[in-house]
Parts: structure tokens; C-alpha cells; sequence
């Protein structure tokens, strides 16, 4: 999906000419810890709140600050992935959304970013879910699906992460498209993929069912 379909109309861009103390207000109002400023219908940057709370003028205007995240934007046509990485990169909780041409069309939230994510991957989809730990040198996607689908099951979803307990290490999440992931779990283990984490069905839970 296209990150511009997930534009928040309901977040507002500020203009330079309104003052801390407005954009403070703003903020308080819509729960949120940076703005947009557009000017010309250009993105300009963000204003995050406690870079306004420094100053003691609140009558003093936005556009004699020096503005952050003046990078923080994709062009409307981008996938909706890269905007957490650009969001992680500015620590923003909105990324501005521009057109062809550069003009400012709106801003997605990270939160409504996830909330996508998971209606898209995790409530509209049953399955299990596998956690690997593994060197990223050893990681592959292809040979993962190779093995998964080797059991006439496929991976609906991947996701890579650093493992928090050993840095030097990933932590690769896979979702199958089926609740039982005995086989998938037995032919990962057996060509020496580490489990860390399983959620799911096992054979044994669907017999205890039947004989309940």
C-alpha cells in the first residue's frame, strides 16, 4: 500500500507566522509532540515540543526558529514500510507526505502506521508465528520460504529485528499461514535454526481438542 492512502487529514500543518505559544496549543490539543510547517505550500520541517518548551517568549513566532526533520517526508507513492524508518531516523511521531513536485499533501502518524500493520498482517490473517535468532549472515528469506514451503505451507509475513540479547545476532519473525507449525518448527530445527519463540497450534493441542 501507498503511504499517501494512510494521510491523517486530522493532524494540521502550522504556519512560520503563528507563535510558540499557538503551536504549543496545538500541540497539547492533538496529543502530539511534533508539527509540521509548511510555508508556500512547502514542507519546511517539524517543531517538537520540548525544543518550545526552551524558549520563554511564547509570543515569539515559528519562523525565527531553526526547524528539525527538514528531511522528514516521502513522496505520496512510497510504500508505507519506509515511513517508520524515517520516522525512527528524525524520533518523530509523524513523517510529512509530499507530491511529484514537493508540495506538502499531509502527514501519517506512526500510530496509524501501526495500526495498519496490524489489521493488514495479524487480525485479518490466522497463522502461527515463529521468532528465529540467527547471525544476519546466515539469514536468508528465500531459503526460509524453501523450507517452509516444503511442507506446502507459506510465510505471510516477515520481519527482521536486532536481538536485544545479543547484538551481534537477528531476531527474524515469520507468520505461516497455518495455526499448527509442528512441521515448519521440526524442518527449521533440523537444519539448525534456533526457535526462540512459537505461537500457535501443535498437533498435540488439536488432539486434546478432539478428545475433549
Amino acid at each position: 500500500m501507498q503511504i499517501g492512502s494512510l494521510i491523517n487529514h486530522a493532524i494540521p500543518e502550522i504556519s512560520q507566522q503563528i507563535s510558540i505559544g499557538e503551536a504549543l496549543d496545538k500541540m497539547e490539543l492533538l496529543k502530539l509532540n511534533q508539527l509540521p510547517v509548511v510555508a508556500n505550500n512547502q514542507f519546511k520541517g517539524l517543531v517538537y515540543e520540548d525544543k518550545l518548551l526552551d524558549f520563554h517568549d511564547s509570543d515569539f513566532l515559528i519562523e525565527g526558529l531553526p526547524l528539525d526533520a527538514q528531511n522528514c517526508y516521502l513522496l505520496e507513492n512510497q510504500h508505507y514500510s519506509d515511513a517508520l524508518k524515517v520516522a525512527q531516523t528524525h524520533l518523530s511521531e509523524v513523517v510529512a507526505i509530499v507530491g511529484p513536485e514537493l508540495e506538502y499533501l499531509g502527514v501519517v502518524s506512526v500510530t496509524d502506521i501501526i495500526a495498519h500493520i496490524s489489521r493488514q498482517y495479524y487480525t485479518q490473517q490466522l497463522g502461527a508465528t515463529l521468532v528465529l535468532s540467527m547471525f544476519e549472515r546466515d539469514y536468508s528469506l528465500a531459503e526460509l520460504s524453501r523450507l517452509v514451503e516444503a511442507n506446502n505451507i507459506k510465510i505471510i509475513h516477515a520481519y527482521v529485528e536486532t536481538d536485544p540479547v545479543d547484538a551481534a545476532k537477528i531476531l527474524v519473525t515469520i507468520k505461516i499461514n497455518q495455526l499448527d507449525y509442528t512441521k515448519v518448527a521440526a524442518t527449521l530445527e533440523r537444519f539448525n535454526f534456533i526457535i526462540v519463540e512459537q505461537y500457535g497450534e501443535t498437533a498435540n493441542t488439536n488432539s486434546d481438542l478432539d478428545r475433549l
